[in-house]
């Protein structure tokens, strides 16, 4: 496992702009900030686990990279709804951090098989 520094760095500007992009739209809400910050890390977290960091075989890569593209769309998906419909701050939290939790799970297990 090795982490690429310039491309980590573009994901972490990029998932900073979707945050900021989530704060206005959610500009009414009085969680409008915490939004936005809870939005870009997110959104980074999965773009860093799979473009941001390389793996030593290509299936693994390849499955963290699909797991990764699918957790962002639903990721981005679910941040504009919250933001738009107003959702309660323990519900963002909750489902974030819970899909975040089986995330993070699910790649340590692919990089523990060692496929």
């Amino acid at each position: 496992m090795k982490i690429n520094v310039v491309l980590s760095l573009i994901i972490l500007v990029l998932s900073s702009l979707l945050g900021y992009w989530v704060y206005s739209v959610a500009d009414t809400d009085i969680h409008a900030t915490l939004a936005g910050l809870l939005s870009a890390t997110c959104l980074a977290l999965p773009l860093i686990m799979g473009f941001g960091v390389s793996y030593n075989t290509s299936a693994s890569l390849v499955n963290i990279r699909m797991l990764s593209c699918a957790l962002f769309l639903i990721m981005l998906i679910l941040h504009f709804y919250y933001a738009a419909t107003g959702i309660s701050m323990p519900y963002y939290v909750l489902v974030n951090g819970i899909l975040l939790c089986i995330y993070v799970a699910i790649v340590y297990a692919i990089i523990k098989s060692k496929q």
